[in-house]
């Protein structure tokens, strides 16, 4: 039971995170010119795209999901769809989404629901912060604290170089074998 409260936490903090990252998933449709590309001046025969074409493909791709799962929703549980006049923004459609998070998590189509915002979540991650997938490596070790332990890699390195909960706990690489160590014993409790 513990392990699903903590998926279902999980769930509602991925849900959390998407307003923001959507926000910021807007900020990078405009791509950046580093001041050498800037000041050089390029004869080609048409102009680059200026716009950030995966920001504007995974802000509408949270938006669809979003909608769907909250169409779904609404139809199954008796209430009308979210729309723009009732505040259905991002913001409007996963708080709708996370005041009925406990039908989801029941519903069969449970799982599903939870890989897909964690994907959102994920891929909007990727393209705002540029690091690659965090891998899980479970609840954080300190103590009252519910967050998810997470490794992250920076673009092109093979091992990780960071390590740190979604709750703002981290280590600093000097630090991972005393890490691994805990994590060991709080799994062996």
């Amino acid at each position: 039971m513990a392990s699903k409260a903590l998926h279902q936490n999980a769930v509602k903090d991925d849900l959390a995170k998407l307003p923001a990252l959507y926000e910021d998933c807007f900020h990078a449709i405009s791509r950046r010119r580093s001041p050498a590309i800037f000041m050089t001046r390029v004869r080609t025969s048409r102009n680059p795209d200026p716009f950030n074409d995966e920001a504007i493909e995974v802000r509408r791709h949270i938006d669809d999901v979003l909608r769907s799962w909250a169409a779904l929703v609404a139809e199954r549980v008796g209430l009308p769809v979210p729309g723009p006049d009732r505040g259905a923004g991002i913001g409007g459609l996963t708080a709708f989404l996370v005041a009925h998070l406990d039908w989801l998590m029941r519903s069969a189509a449970a799982t599903e629901f939870a890989e897909e915002v964690a994907a959102l979540r994920g891929r909007a991650e990727r393209l705002v912060n540029g690091t690659a997938p965090a891998h899980h490596l479970g609840e954080c070790v300190e103590a009252s604290c519910d967050g998810r332990l997470t490794a992250r890699t920076a673009p092109g390195r093979a091992v990780a170089s960071q390590i740190g909960c979604d709750r703002g706990h981290s280590w600093p690489p000097r630090e991972w074998l005393l890490l691994s160590a805990r994590i060991e014993r709080r799994e062996a409790s």
